[in-house]
């Protein structure tokens, strides 16, 4: 059943951009300093999305990358201490208070 559900969104999603694609037809000069480009409004509007994401999904892995790293360093430290946390019992770590 799901697969059919995501089948169904996905020729849905294919519709609404043939549909966007065809209203969106008409041709848009791009210029930049060294040249102009001549294309449909809704190619350039496709290179802008995905341009986006591209740089969407590689802020995101220089955060998870940047995670990862303190992470490791945090294991490290971790490691580094000695044995810290064999003597403690439950009335001395914050919030395991008696009532």
């Amino acid at each position: 059943m799901m697969r059919m559900i995501a089948v169904l969104l996905v020729l849905f999603i294919v519709m609404v951009a043939l549909l966007f694609g065809l209203l969106n037809a008409g041709t848009v000069t791009l210029d930049y300093y060294w040249g102009q480009w001549q294309l449909p409004l809704s190619w350039l509007l496709l290179l802008t999305l995905v341009a986006g994401m591209m740089i969407g999904v590689l802020l995101g892995l220089l955060r998870v990358i940047r995670l990862q790293l303190q992470l490791r360093g945090l294991r490290r430290q971790l490691r580094d201490v000695p044995d810290a946390g064999a003597n403690n019992t439950a009335a001395d770590r914050p919030g395991t208070e008696r009532q």
